[in-house]
């Protein structure tokens, strides 16, 4: 990688996002969240000809879920002046990634299991990212990648948001494992976000309050709505003919709430006999709370149920459906059910 050392970053207190008459998030003058990400700000026309862009790194763990969940806030920052690049495992998706112009740093993480000796590799590998790109902004995407930056920043520069978009299997299951895991990833969630220029962004109040309880200054979290949707490709579409079709889309994880989901629709098809149901998703061998593929072919063979695999434009199942169904044990509105919503599917 040949990459020059850029100057950190700097504001000038005329632009500081607390100043008088600036209008931070959601129409507030200022903010305290603003104030502890004082020293950067977004690249005047000035700065393009003195100095060179300042440099923002995304932290993911998949490739896939960088396009799905960041690609318009990174277009967006690059549109604002900012050199982007991406750090994540590298799969199919890495050419998608390059052809926007991002730069891509292959960083492997091992997902499914977060203990602290697996991930020393990753943490090092993060810390080296940081010191050969001189990032004025590292955003952290999801609990493992912000657990694991918040160690990787230990005396680095630069500013750090830890996007804590679910909180996971470890905070879901009963066992003595977990619940030590629980422990260390609240500590170094409480050391991380309370530091200078950190910030931590949650999509729901439950979050919200868990942060706040694990001792995160009020001025350090954020509540954001989410990742959005494509609200021009997702158009309300009339209710298709045929019997009631009922649709999951998601990965099929026990901890997504699916094998509860069969069992009920057994119930409703015993009642209905014309009723559908819709699996469109695939399993996650990485996660613990993965659905055996043998089971869910197994499914596909019951009556009425149709396992669809991955899908690659979800808009198709929405399609065929009457009612999106989100039977997650513990999670906040995902992307999939807000476009169901856009496309008119009443959702259960």
């Amino acid at each position: 990688m040949n990459v020059k050392p850029v100057a950190p970053a700097t504001i000038d207190a005329n632009d500081r996002p607390d100043a008088p008459g600036r209008i931070g998030p959601g129409g507030r003058r200022g903010g305290q969240a603003e104030r502890a990400m004082d020293q950067v700000r977004r690249p005047s026309r000035m700065d393009a000809r003195t100095r060179p862009a300042p440099r923002l790194i995304y932290v993911v763990t998949e490739d896939w879920y960088f396009l799905s969940h960041r690609l318009p806030m990174a277009r967006a920052a690059r549109a604002a002046g900012f050199e982007v690049h991406v750090a994540t495992n590298v799969g199919a998706d890495a050419d998608a990634i390059e052809r926007e112009g991002f730069t891509l740093h292959p960083v492997r993480f091992v997902r499914g299991r977060l203990s602290p000796f697996g991930s020393i590799g990753t943490i090092l590998a993060l810390r080296k990212l940081r010191r050969a790109v001189a990032p004025a902004i590292v955003h952290h995407v999801a609990l493992q990648a912000s657990v694991l930056g918040v160690v990787a920043a230990f005396w680095r520069g630069g500013a750090n948001v830890y996007a804590i978009t679910g909180l996971g299997h470890a905070f879901i299951t009963p066992s003595g494992n977990a619940r030590f895991l629980r422990g260390v990833i609240r500590m170094l969630l409480r050391f991380g976000l309370n530091r200078r220029r950190a910030v931590g962004l949650v999509q729901n109040p439950d979050d919200r309050d868990m942060l706040a309880e694990l001792g995160v200054k009020p001025d350090h979290i954020v509540i954001i709505p989410g990742s959005g949707i494509d609200a021009d490709r997702l158009r309300p579409i009339p209710e298709p003919d045929g019997p009631v079709t009922i649709a999951y889309v998601g990965r099929m994880l026990d901890d997504k709430g699916v094998r509860n989901l069969i069992a009920a629709f057994r119930i409703v098809r015993a009642a209905n006999g014309e009723a559908r149901l819709l699996l469109a998703g695939s399993p996650d061998p990485a996660n613990p709370a993965s659905i055996p593929q043998n089971e869910l072919a197994a499914w596909g063979r019951e009556p009425g149920v149709t396992w669809l695999g991955q899908v690659a434009d979800i808009a198709t199942v929405w399609q065929r459906a009457h009612i999106a169904v989100l039977p997650s044990r513990r999670e906040g509105l995902p992307r999939r059910v807000r476009g169901a919503r856009a496309r008119g599917v009443h959702r259960r």
